[in-house]
């Protein structure tokens, strides 16, 4: 059985959005599975390292590698990357449906960091889903 190497674009956020052109190889063992439990969609899948201590408390530290889904939607709960007024942020996603329309912000997961309240006149985009941390164990 000929094993299969897939390559996922990995890119480095930082505060003024430049990224490294890295890429990160995987090998796939299984007939054609391609890492099913890790990426869903391979076209639309990226690696990313996070640059801050902003969500410390769910386990994401500097540098950890995170596996990000851009084919996913985004719902509250989720830890999203997201882009507000072109600067790269990895938060939880909190939509508040007790308004109209919908308050949505960004929450930090780590009491020495502030939460994103997006104001008006803001621009937000989810970049993408964080699926999974592949954070190394030694």
């Amino acid at each position: 059985m000929p094993r299969e190497i897939v390559k996922i674009p990995i890119n480095s956020i930082v505060t003024n959005s430049a990224k490294e052109n890295k890429t990160l190889i995987f090998f796939n063992t299984g007939e054609n599975k391609k890492i099913e439990f890790l990426i869903r969609n391979e076209n639309s899948t990226f690696i990313v390292k996070a640059n801050s201590l902003s969500m410390l408390d769910v386990g994401i530290d500097i540098d950890d590698p995170l596996v990000v889904d851009r084919s996913i939607p985004a719902k509250s709960g989720d830890i999203v990357i997201a882009l507000i007024d072109n600067d790269f942020t990895v938060k939880r996603l909190m939509i508040d449906h007790h308004f109209s329309p919908p308050k949505v912000w960004l929450k930090a997961e780590n009491p020495d960091y502030q939460n994103i309240y997006i104001t008006e006149g803001q621009e937000l985009v989810i970049w993408g889903v964080v699926t999974y941390n592949l954070k190394p164990m030694r």
